[in-house]
């Protein structure tokens, strides 16, 4: 595996300066980084590439668990899967996906 290529980096706080950054970036340049499980390693294999990354871990209503109608639950972008597993709401009405992402949450 490379070391991962040079990059640029932004940490935007909420859903607007997201879309900001991804309007200022050039199309196929700019990746979304949320966990890093996958792009990471994909950019440090060359699979994927990149100029700029986009950080999303610092924006709250990405991080969110939200009810929604007719018992569904809306799972932002930024929520972990240890989040996801855990989740009193989840546990109860899912108990399979709680348990297939406690098996695959990194601690």
């Amino acid at each position: 595996m490379q070391p991962l290529p040079p990059l640029a980096w932004s940490a935007p706080t909420t859903i607007d300066e997201v879309v900001a950054a991804l309007a200022e970036g050039v199309p196929g340049e700019v990746r979304l980084h949320a966990g890093g499980t996958d792009l990471v390693p994909n950019l440090k294999r060359g699979v994927t590439s990149a100029r700029r990354l986009i950080g999303l871990g610092r924006v709250a209503e990405l991080q969110e668990l939200v009810d929604g109608p007719a018992d569904a639950l809306g799972v932002g972008a930024a929520v972990t899967l240890d989040d996801l597993g855990r989740d009193p709401r989840v546990v109860a009405r899912w108990p399979a996906v709680a348990e297939a992402a406690r098996q695959v949450a990194s601690p």
